[in-house]
């Protein structure tokens, strides 16, 4: 549609397409009534449809939630903090042993839900805050 008004191919117009052929026996009344009628299913039809991309989101959702386990590290907690330049290489680069985690940091603080402040336990601030993908308790 070009600023409201129907494209007609000008083959149309020496060969009767259907579209064309309706259009020359469309009364204003009924269209107009048959239009919004249309229209109106077509709301329905959005509505549900989100309703079922809800439901089907929910249920995608709980799906994973159930193999997740959330934790989450309280400021003065002890973790580690993964090896990032061995883990992101290639198993066979890496070799059987190399560290994947490296010495214990303690949590400073704590951004959201996900993301720490790390100090090492000389006293030496991190740089950069890290997020809880990259960190695993630490057990003594």
């Amino acid at each position: 549609m070009v600023y409201g008004v129907e494209v007609v191919l000008p083959i149309e117009l020496e060969v009767l397409s259907l579209h064309v052929f309706l259009q020359q026996f469309i009364d204003d009344g009924t269209y107009r009534q048959d239009r919004l009628a249309h229209l109106d299913l077509i709301d329905e039809k959005c509505i549900s449809a989100l309703q079922h991309l809800r439901v089907y989101q929910e249920r995608i959702k709980r799906a994973y939630n159930k193999r997740v386990y959330l934790h989450e590290f309280e400021v003065g907690n002890l973790v580690l903090k993964e090896n990032q330049q061995i883990t992101r290489q290639p198993r066979a680069e890496r070799g059987n042993f190399a560290h994947n985690w490296m010495d214990p940091y303690i949590v400073l603080s704590k951004y959201g839900s996900s993301t720490y402040k790390l100090v090492t336990l000389e006293g030496v601030e991190e740089l950069e805050p890290i997020n809880i993908i990259h960190l695993q308790s630490f057990y003594t």
